[in-house]
């Protein structure tokens, strides 16, 4: 299931070449492949089908590095996430999709507020992300008001904010 996200917080921390190149070495190790026509789609061109939707809909697809060969070759662009919403919002595009986790869509739609952003698997969550509770990183914060706090691309827009 698809999700639209529309949060209107800004962006804080860049990615770094080194998770880049660490990235693109992993997910050549460890992307699993696809090898079977998903169920109930006999008989569907669905490279013509997201074609044709991408057209109708001025839609971009985004694909993170860690995503299966067969995503990356119909994305409009491949990277990490922060460079993939970057090269996002500077097309003309009406809509974005994001082949990757919840934060990346979410980074996607604060640096394109007014482009509708598309999460096409809203299960896919970054381990991460899940480490850092936005109830416990706020409680922390409570209570160390005088520390100052670092956050990573991966962390939630919550906890960004």
């Amino acid at each position: 299931m698809a999700a639209m996200v529309d949060l209107p917080l800004p962006a804080r921390q860049p990615a770094t070449f080194a998770m880049d190149a660490l990235a693109r070495r992993v997910a050549k190790r460890h992307v699993p492949r696809m090898t079977a026509q998903p169920q109930g789609l006999t008989g569907v061109d669905i490279r013509s089908e997201i074609d044709r939707l991408r057209k109708e809909r001025n839609a971009v697809i985004l694909a993170h590095y860690y995503q299966r060969p067969e995503i990356q070759d119909i994305a409009d662009f491949v990277g990490d996430s922060l460079e993939l919403s970057r090269k996002a919002a500077a097309t003309d595009a009406e809509v974005i999709a994001f082949c990757g986790v919840k934060f990346m869509a979410d980074t996607a739609k604060i640096l394109s507020p007014q482009k509708i952003v598309v999460l096409p698997d809203l299960d896919a969550g970054c381990s991460l992300e899940d480490s850092c509770p936005p109830d416990k990183f706020k409680a922390f914060r409570e209570a160390h008001p005088d520390h100052i706090a670092l956050t990573y691309i991966n962390c939630s827009t919550e906890v960004k904010a």
